[in-house]
C-alpha cells in the first residue's frame, strides 16, 4: 500500500506545481505593472512591458490548449474557446493601446469602448456553457437563450455608440478624453450588474447540474472567485485615487478572473473534464493491481491485496486463488499487465446451496419431478405462443410493410433511395418492437408508466430522423396512463406515420393530460393523403401542407389506478 500511496502523491503534485507556477506568474507580471511604484525608470519599460505581456497572453493561450485536451463535450468546448478568444482579443487590444496609441482622441476612445464587447460576450458565453454542461452534442440552447443574446447585444451596440447619445459615459471636459474624464451614467451600471448577473447565473447552473457528490463544498471555490471579483470591483471605484495604482489594471484583473471562475469549476469537478483518472482508479472498489512489463508493481487501488510477485505471473496462464472467496485474474496491457481480484463468495454460496438442493431433489418422486416439468414448460410454450400469435395478428400490415420494403431494398440499385427504404424499415421495425413491449406489458399491469410511453414514441422518432425528417416529442402525463391507451395512442401515431412517410419533413407530437383523458395532438408536413377513418375519434385536418392529427382518450380509469 506505500507504494500505490506514494504514487497517488506523485501524480497529483504536478496539479499543485502547476497552480503553484501560475500564481507566480501572475504576481511577476503584476509587479512588472508596478515599475514605476518600485522607483524605476522608463528605461526598464523596454523589459517589463514585453514580460507582462508575454505572461499574460501565454497564461491564455495555454488555458486554451488545455481545454481543447480536457473538454469531451463538443459544444461546451466551442462556448469555453469562444471565452478565451474574447479574453485574448480583449487583452490584445488593450495591449495595442498601451503601445502604439495616445491615450487620448478618436482611436483610443474606439478602443476603450471596444473593450466591452468581451467584457459583456464572456459572461454571455459563459451562460451558455453553463448550459451545456452535462448535456449531449446535440443538445440545442432553447429559444429563450436569443433573449440574453440581445441583451448583451444591445449593451454593446449602446457603449460604441456612446458618443451620440452619452447614456453610459458623459464627458467632463472633451469627449476626446480618455475613461477617467468622463462620468459613468446609470445605464452603464445597469450593464455592470447585467454582467455579475451572468456570471452568478453560470455558476448556480453548473451548480444545480452537478451530480458528483459533494458538490456544494466544490461550489465554494467559483462562488468565492466571483465574490472576491465583486469586492475588487467595488474596491477598484471606492479606493482614493492616490490608491488606486495598488489595484493594478483592471482590464487583466477581470481577464484573469473570467478564466479563473471557469477554470475553478473543470478543476472541483463542476465542470466534467477529461482528468481525474489517478483518483477515480484508485478509489474502486475491485482490487486492481497495475505493473510494468518486468512485473514491478506501479498502480494499486486502495481495496487491492498484497499479492507476491510469482501468483501476478501465473495469473497470464490461468485464474489463481486467493483466498476461498477471492480469484485472481490476469489480462495483457500495452507497457505492463492488469490483476484484479475477483469475488466469488456470492459465486461459492451459490454452489453450494446448489449441491444441497441436488441432494434433496434427488430424493423425491423422480417421475413427479419431470412430469412438473413438463407441464411447466408446455404452459410457457403456450403462454408465449399466445402473446407472439397475438402480436403477429395486430400488427399483421407492419410486417407486410417490413418484408416490402426489404424486397424493394434489394431490388433497387440507387445507394440514396437504399438509405431511404432502410430508413422506413427502421420505423416500422421499431413500431413492431415496442408494440411488442407495450403487449407484454399488459400482461403484468393495466397501467403503464409515462417513462415507458416516451420511450415507445422516442424510438420511433430516432428511426424517423434516418429520413431527415425534424422531430419534436413532449408528454406531460404526471404518473402515468392505462395500456389500453397508451397502445391506442401508438397505434393512432402509426397509422398516420406510415401513410405520412414518404416526403415527411417534420413530425411534432404532444402529449398532455386534460382533466382525465388524454389529448393527443400529431403534427406532420408532409405531402402524401391520410385517412383514419378505422378510428373514429380521430379528427384531422390540413392547412399549409401540414396535417394535424387530434383526438381525446378516456383514461380516468388509469388515473385511479395510479392513484391506489
Amino acid at each position: 500500500m506505500t507504494d500505490v500511496t506514494n504514487n497517488i502523491h506523485k501524480r497529483n503534485w504536478p496539479s499543485h506545481r502547476q497552480e503553484l507556477i501560475v500564481a507566480i506568474l501572475i504576481a511577476i507580471a503584476y509587479l512588472c505593472s508596478m515599475q514605476h511604484r518600485m522607483g524605476l525608470g522608463n528605461q526598464w519599460n523596454l523589459l517589463f512591458k514585453p514580460l507582462r505581456v508575454s505572461i499574460c497572453m501565454g497564461l491564455f493561450i495555454y488555458w486554451g490548449i488545455s481545454v481543447q485536451r480536457r473538454i469531451i463535450n463538443r459544444r461546451l468546448k466551442d462556448d469555453l474557446m469562444i471565452i478565451d478568444g474574447m479574453v485574448i482579443f480583449w487583452f490584445a487590444i488593450l495591449t495595442v493601446q498601451d503601445y502604439f496609441v495616445i491615450h487620448q482622441g478618436m482611436i483610443s476612445r474606439a478602443i476603450w469602448y471596444g473593450s466591452y464587447i468581451p467584457q459583456l460576450m464572456i459572461p454571455t458565453f459563459m451562460l451558455f456553457a453553463a448550459m451545456h454542461v452535462r448535456r449531449a452534442d446535440s443538445y440545442r440552447l432553447p429559444g429563450w437563450t436569443w433573449v440574453i443574446t440581445a441583451i448583451s447585444a444591445a449593451f454593446v451596440a449602446g457603449i460604441l455608440t456612446n458618443d451620440y447619445h452619452f447614456l453610459f459615459f458623459r464627458p467632463r471636459v472633451s469627449v476626446d478624453m480618455m475613461e477617467s474624464y468622463y462620468v459613468l451614467m446609470p445605464v452603464y451600471w445597469a450593464a455592470i450588474i447585467w454582467i455579475f448577473a451572468l456570471v452568478a447565473v453560470s455558476v448556480l447552473i453548473i451548480i444545480a447540474r452537478c451530480r458528483t457528490p459533494y458538490s456544494l463544498r466544490a461550489a465554494r471555490l467559483p462562488l468565492g472567485l466571483i465574490l472576491i471579483v465583486s469586492v475588487y470591483f467595488l474596491l477598484y471605484f471606492a479606493v482614493p485615487s492616490d490608491f488606486s495604482w495598488l489595484m493594478g489594471d483592471r482590464s487583466v484583473a477581470l481577464c484573469l478572473a473570467s478564466i479563473g471562475i471557469v477554470e475553478s469549476c473543470i478543476r472541483t469537478g463542476l465542470i466534467p473534464s477529461n482528468t481525474g483518472y489517478d483518483k477515480l482508479f484508485a478509489a474502486m472498489g475491485m482490487g486492481i493491481t497495475i505493473t510494468d512489463d518486468q512485473w514491478h508493481i506501479r498502480y494499486r487501488t486502495d481495496s487491492a491485496s498484497d499479492i507476491p510477485e510469482e501468483m501476478l505471473k501465473r495469473t497470464m496462464y490461468d485464474t489463481v486463488p486467493l483466498d476461498q472467496d477471492t480469484q485472481l485474474r490476469g489480462f495483457l496491457i500495452r507497457g505492463g499487465y492488469a490483476v484484479w481480484e475477483q469475488d466469488i463468495s456470492e459465486m461459492a454460496a451459490v454452489l453450494d446451496r446448489l449441491r444441497q438442493n441436488s441432494l434433496e431433489l434427488q430424493e423425491r418422486n423422480y417421475l413427479d419431478e419431470q412430469t412438473y416439468r413438463t407441464v411447466s414448460s408446455l404452459r410457457q410454450a403456450q403462454e408465449k405462443n399466445r402473446l407472439f400469435n397475438r402480436l403477429q395478428s395486430e400488427t399483421r400490415s407492419q410486417n407486410e410493410s417490413l418484408h416490402r420494403y426489404l424486397h424493394e431494398y434489394r431490388e433497387t440499385e440507387d445507394e440514396g433511395e437504399k438509405r431511404k427504404i432502410l430508413g422506413k424499415s427502421a420505423v416500422v421495425a421499431a413500431y413492431i418492437k415496442r408494440k411488442g413491449n407495450l403487449l407484454f406489458a399488459g400482461e403484468k399491469s393495466e397501467i403503464i408508466t409515462t417513462n415507458e410511453l416516451y420511450l415507445c414514441f422516442q424510438e420511433s422518432m430516432q428511426n424517423l430522423e434516418l429520413l431527415g425528417t425534424e422531430c419534436c416529442l413532449e408528454i406531460h402525463i404526471p404518473g402515468g396512463l392505462r395500456i389500453s391507451s397508451a397502445r391506442r395512442l401508438y397505434d393512432i401515431f402509426e397509422c398516420a406515420l406510415e401513410q405520412l412517410l414518404d416526403g415527411c419533413s417534420l413530425c411534432s407530437v404532444t402529449i398532455g393530460d386534460r382533466n382525465g383523458k388524454i389529448a393527443f395532438l400529431m403534427e406532420c408536413e408532409s405531402g402524401g393523403e391520410l385517412s383514419m377513418n378505422e378510428y373514429p375519434e380521430v379528427r384531422t385536418e390540413r392547412k399549409d401542407g401540414i396535417w394535424r392529427i387530434i383526438c381525446r382518450i378516456d383514461d380516468s380509469a388509469g388515473w385511479e389506478g395510479v392513484r391506489s
